[in-house]
């Protein structure tokens, strides 16, 4: 449990470091930020939101939920999404409903193939176990509240205009003082992780990997030289584990940069499919690199899945055609 939590928290301290120099202002003390174009209160029920969100994904690895369950369950944040976003107001077509209800339902058929094909259970216990039962519990409270976040974030966009790098930045920077009644837990866990074989780590790797996660929307980073490592310079040893760590939470930097990005240009549910895509995407990725067969459902769930992606964003083109026409006319 304190490794899942180690790296939820990893993730947060990555994108908040990488994320501060983009608001940092040596003139305004005693903080030293930027002016917002979002005020601060408005964030902080997106804060607590998001940490909680986030909190309670990991914490359901702690009841008796497997890998497959985990990702079947979360596969329904597109329906909770439109659930969520109708109780708000918003209005959908009976194609974007279709759609969202296949792509569901191609992820769930591609997972449960994938783990049978395995010998992995996709059900709970033969019998009524209150520790799966609280996982589901704990996995749906966060499908709920993802969903609310979710239709939060797109309202705050339309209101103050499409300010990512702040929601980036705030939404990992003010979460973090939510990590410290778990301090002692995660500062053993890391002093485990130090204490981890050493492995040999070429800085040219490291350079590169960096060089990529850096923000390219800026015109300096854009035009900064990358300057490759000498061939004579000795490898890094590094503690595995520490190199892991390292690795997993610049990834999720990527993967959540770019999350916030598409936020900023569609609505929360057009993100959930987005995500919802991924997801499967990343299982055949595991089957492949793990050199396993692709079995036929999977297939079946990936024509799905693909299918109703490509059914909503026609979907959303032609809505969005008569929208405009219907803006002429007025």
């Amino acid at each position: 449990m304190a490794l899942i939590f180690g790296g939820c928290c990893s993730n947060f301290v990555v994108t908040a470091l990488f994320n501060w120099p983009t608001h940092f202002s040596a003139a305004r003390p005693p903080f030293f930020l930027k002016p917002r174009a979002i005020p601060i209160v408005r964030w902080l029920p997106y804060i607590a939101l998001f940490f909680t969100v986030n909190f309670l994904n990991n914490l359901a690895f702690g009841y008796n939920i497997s890998v497959p369950v985990h990702i079947i369950l979360r596969s329904g944040g597109s329906v909770t999404t439109m659930l969520v976003g109708f109780i708000w107001g918003k209005r959908y077509t009976a194609m974007q409903i279709t759609s969202v209800a296949m792509l569901t339902a191609g992820v769930i058929i591609a997972a449960m193939t994938d783990a049978e094909s395995k010998g992995k259970s996709t059900a709970g216990p033969s019998e009524i176990d209150p520790s799966f039962l609280a996982g589901f519990g704990i996995l749906f409270v966060a499908q709920i509240l993802s969903a609310i976040m979710g239709i939060y974030n797109q309202i705050t966009y339309d209101i103050y205009g499409s300010h990512w790098h702040e929601n980036l930045f705030y939404s990992h920077f003010l979460s973090l003082p939510l990590f410290l009644p778990f301090l002692q837990s995660l500062r053993l866990q890391f002093q485990d992780f130090v204490s981890s074989p050493p492995i040999q780590v070429s800085p040219a790797y490291l350079q590169a990997f960096m060089a990529t996660s850096k923000d390219n929307s800026s015109e300096s980073s854009r035009n900064m030289p990358i300057t490759p490592p000498s061939i004579s310079t000795p490898n890094l040893l590094i503690p595995r584990d520490v190199f892991y760590l390292a690795l997993n939470a610049l990834t999720q930097y990527l993967c959540i940069r770019g999350v916030n990005l598409l936020g900023a240009h569609t609505t929360a549910l057009g993100v959930t499919i987005v995500l919802n895509i991924r997801k499967l995407v990343s299982l055949l990725l595991s089957i492949w690199l793990f050199g396993n067969q692709l079995p036929p459902g999977v297939l079946v769930g990936a024509a799905i899945v693909f299918g109703s992606a490509g059914l909503y964003t026609w979907e959303g083109q032609r809505r969005g055609q008569r929208e405009k026409v219907k803006a002429r006319k007025h």
